[in-house]
């Protein structure tokens, strides 16, 4: 009995060093919600801001031509203001302008490289939840 209990103990530790670790790039956390779920309200100043603050603001400033996206301006850029507005569609969020660029695989924004997963879909839930100045 205990070489089988040691047995049971020894798989389930290889399972997890094989198993439970990865080789590919970290892309945040996987949420699955349930079906119908919005989640919890996504706050465009503690959650979307602070995106933009760290990967879009170098080149999205007050001399970009068609998109500020500096704290104070970026919301009002990207529902009415920026030369394309609005960049969000919160009827069909997956088609919001703001979502297709920040995921697009040929033209990413940024362009030093795409957003990581979890933050894409924060906009995302963003979007779908209104897209609020919450």
């Amino acid at each position: 009995m205990k070489n089988l209990i040691k047995y049971m103990i020894s798989m389930a530790i290889i399972s997890v060093l094989i198993y439970g670790t990865s080789c590919t790039k970290d892309v945040g956390p996987i949420i699955i919600e349930p079906s119908g779920n919005n989640g919890p309200p996504v706050s465009f100043a503690n959650d979307i801001q602070p995106i933009f603050n760290q990967d879009c603001t170098g080149c999205h400033d007050d001399t970009h031509p068609k998109l500020d996206l500096r704290e104070g301006f970026a919301y009002g850029q990207l529902l009415i203001g920026g030369a394309s507005a609005p960049y969000v569609d919160t009827l069909n969020a997956e088609q919001s302008l703001l979502y297709q660029r920040v995921t697009s695989p040929s033209n990413p924004m940024p362009p030093s490289g795409a957003l990581q997963n979890f933050q894409a879909q924060k906009i995302l839930k963003w979007i779908e939840q209104g897209a609020k100045n919450n």
